[in-house]
């Protein structure tokens, strides 16, 4: 790996303060040095999982994009660069309170693709990287490894792509393996990305196909689309490190058969999805369901609908010999212990007790 140039800038920020200290380097590291060299293969290396790593390219009113293109052009130092850059992340902290600063790594390599990296990094011991106040700039330990834990997340510019007419995503943005489970909105919206999708957005395409899939009332892998919907959380454990794996959790759901059922859905509605993607806790929200049980009733249906007031949901009551469908979900709140609800509902029965009807009425 050819090095041709690198820096570090730091924004300190603590956590929900509003307060951030601009520490600016003022020269850039030495990229013959075998301890720089080391770090930066490391940093690179962030970028092999395929599960962590979402595409994009450029919004119209991206800063960063211009910036850039100056830089290509000759019209802005490295050094500049990279300063003008960490003055418009500083501005999009201060929108954040919750977020936290970091060290900036900027590195620039020296191969066909004259790929371009920024990593932010949380060294939360100080060890890794110094700052030199006699140097004025940031140094690395000679000591300590890089370590990719204390990687935040990061964006890798591919300029060869970027300034040719393919129309390929030039852009790639990664997040480190325990620090952070995606790319914050406020790094993405400092690149200026559009068309970046997050595992938010797989999980909603997932659950909007398990949905069109519907209930499933024949063979071994009976079962409602909310109980189908509830399986993913188990899905993606039992796949460990919170991964959801479309071929596999389709297999499980619908039958060996059915591997590929998923993905047809998903591409017949034109809907975003990839292979794997990881199943973070504002994800998990999507599938978690609801479940109102009163003797040998049981209704059950998502938490946060797709459309809140059109629930498709659906329970079985083959003892009674008819099935309940919700048709109207016009609204409901969680409190601490209870559950309120305000429903309209169609019923469809060949045999209906009167004490169902009841039930029902008094609901």
């Amino acid at each position: 790996m050819e090095i041709k140039n690198i820096i570090i800038h730091g924004l300190d920020k603590k956590q929900y303060s509003k307060d951030i200290i601009p520490i600016i380097s003022n020269s850039t590291l030495d990229n013959k040095s075998e301890i720089v060299i080391d770090f930066c293969k490391e940093l690179k290396s962030s970028f092999k999982n395929d599960v962590k790593v979402s595409s994009a390219v450029f919004d119209d009113t991206s800063q960063f994009k211009e910036d850039i293109e100056k830089y290509n052009n000759d019209d802005n130092s490295f050094l500049d660069f990279t300063k003008n850059s960490l003055v418009k992340m500083e501005k999009e902290l201060k929108k954040k309170p919750t977020s936290s600063g970091g060290k900036f790594v900027f590195l620039e390599l020296s191969d066909p693709n004259r790929m371009f990296f920024i990593f932010m990094i949380r060294d939360t011991k100080g060890e890794q990287i110094k700052y030199s106040e006699d140097k004025r700039s940031f140094e690395l330990n000679e000591v300590e490894y890089a370590d990719t834990n204390n990687l935040a997340m990061a964006v890798r510019i591919n300029r060869r792509i970027f300034e040719s007419d393919e129309e390929k995503n030039y852009l790639s943005f990664t997040y480190g393996s325990s620090k952070q489970n995606e790319v914050s909105d406020y790094f993405s919206d400092w690149i200026g990305a559009k068309d970046l999708l997050k595992s938010v957005d797989y999980a909603r395409s997932l659950k909007t196909a398990i949905n069109l899939i519907g209930d499933v009332t024949e063979g071994d892998y009976q079962g409602s689309a909310s109980e189908k919907l509830q399986s993913v959380i188990t899905a993606a454990s039992s796949e460990g490190e919170n991964k959801v794996n479309i071929y596999n959790l389709s297999e499980m759901l619908y039958g060996e058969n059915k591997r590929n059922l998923l993905r047809e859905t998903l591409e017949e509605a034109s809907l975003n999805f990839t292979q794997t993607f990881i199943l973070n806790s504002k994800s998990k929200n999507l599938f978690k369901t609801i479940n109102v049980k009163s003797k040998d009733i049981k209704l059950n249906f998502p938490r946060s609908p797709v459309m809140p007031n059109t629930p498709s949901v659906t329970t079985r009551m083959d003892e009674f010999g008819f099935s309940l469908a919700v048709a109207r979900l016009s609204c409901f709140s969680r409190l601490s212990r209870s559950l309120c609800l305000n429903t309209e509902v169609s019923l469809m029965a060949s045999c209906f007790p009167s004490t169902i009807q009841a039930w029902l009425s008094s609901s």
